[in-house]
């Protein structure tokens, strides 16, 4: 082949070993060697080994949990991290600058396991690259369709492969769904790990996986493992096959894996970043504080702005940082189906929102706060107490005419 045009990729694919494997040995063993090469936070190594036999075993599984390594900062562990796990995973390929063409046409071609470092790079304004990553998550939909030169007749390729992702920052929200994310960060000087070197090999690992996984592929199929009830439904889609993995090792595995899935994802939930949810929360708040069932679109508005310790009182608009505003309050809740009604309180009439608006919206995304008000006045109509002037008052801000 003419080097200008690059070299073939190839594999090195060793046959599975010859004597039956002790997966819990296996992956106390991962375990030891992820801890000697990496520094990384308690649940990751458990997570990490598991996933790595994972991308052995991905065939049989009807979900692929992206492992998405962040750090705030560069010289964070993340490139070492990667090296070291395309090491040890299934026919590895690591690249830190794909095209998103190259990108489904190698994972169709070699169904390989997948490694793309300095994500952060290629994601801004690359809206195909970013569709590609979030195709490959079920098995059902992890494909995508392009016209194919010279007759340009539609082509279907596999987007279906085991994916590790390194960055800064943050992920796209999609893609943050469909990880599981280990947050990096720098090592201390008292955090000393062993040097990985370009002749570090790991010999007996993939032949070791590779006749594992054989052996238990009707297992891996058919497993129906216990998510903890800590997970939200996208997080235990992606701990799904990993926590299979654990159960058929057995030994402490089933208890380690469920433990490293709540240090990692059981927060998902409680630290989700949408503004919506944050405002759900608040709303939800203040109607249980009031022990009210109505309140007036301003009073709710100047409620939330003397909220300590949350954002509504520098809401970014418009590149300043001024306090919400109603009308930005029913833009955040519209798409719950939540929008302001005329509703009477006391001797007046004006915009606002009934408790009773909210009530799917609690039910499907604060699943675990009640929806009953807490003392609600059954007269509310007749009480004043939050109109928009009262409140205004207090908090000495103008009356929101939107």
């Amino acid at each position: 082949m003419n080097s200008r045009q690059g070299h073939e990729l190839t594999f090195n694919e060793p046959e599975p070993s010859q004597e039956a494997v002790d997966a819990a040995v296996l992956l106390d063993e991962l375990v030891a060697i992820v801890r000697r090469y990496s520094v990384v936070p308690e649940g990751a190594p458990e997570t990490l080994a598991l996933w790595c036999i994972h991308t052995y075993a991905h065939d049989f599984a009807f979900t692929s949990p992206y492992i998405a390594l962040i750090s705030p900062l560069m010289r964070c562990g993340k490139t070492l991290l990667l090296t070291l796990m395309h090491k040890l995973a299934y026919k590895s390929i690591t690249t830190s600058n794909i095209s998103p063409a190259a990108l489904y046409r190698a994972v169709d071609k070699w169904h390989c396991t997948l490694f793309i470092d300095e994500l952060d790079t290629k994601l801004k304004d690359n809206d195909e690259l970013r569709g590609i990553l979030n195709s490959g998550h079920t098995r059902d939909a992890a494909f995508v369709i392009r016209a194919v030169p010279p007759s340009f007749e539609p082509h279907k390729f596999s987007t279906w492969c085991p994916k590790m992702l390194a960055l800064i920052g943050e992920l796209p929200c999609t893609l943050a769904d469909r990880s599981i994310e280990i947050p990096m960060r720098r090592k201390r000087r008292d955090e000393v790990i062993d040097k990985l070197r370009l002749q570090t090999c790991f010999d007996g690992i993939e032949a070791r996986c590779r006749r594992w996984v054989a052996d238990h592929a009707e297992d891996l199929k058919n497993a129906e493992p216990s998510i903890p009830s800590e997970l939200h439904d996208r997080a235990a889609d992606n701990w799904e096959p990993l926590l299979a993995i654990a159960d058929l090792a057995g030994g402490g595995w089933p208890e380690r894996a469920r433990a490293a899935a709540k240090m990692l994802s059981a927060s998902a939930d409680e630290n989700e970043d949408s503004m919506s949810i944050t405002l759900l929360q608040d709303i939800y708040t203040i109607f249980q504080d009031h022990h009210t069932d109505r309140i007036a679109s301003s009073t709710l508005r100047n409620l939330l702005v003397v909220m300590e310790g949350q954002p509504w009182a520098e809401w970014n608009s418009r590149g300043m940082d001024t306090a919400i505003t109603a009308r930005q309050v029913a833009r955040l809740l519209a798409p719950f189906k939540i929008r302001p009604q005329t509703i009477r309180i006391g001797e007046r009439t004006q915009k606002g929102y009934y408790w009773e608006s909210f009530h799917d919206a609690f039910a499907r995304y604060l699943p675990t706060l009640s929806v009953t008000p807490s003392h609600a006045h059954k007269n509310s109509g007749s009480d004043d107490s939050l109109s928009g002037t009262t409140v205004d008052a207090v908090t000495n801000e103008k009356p929101q005419n939107d």
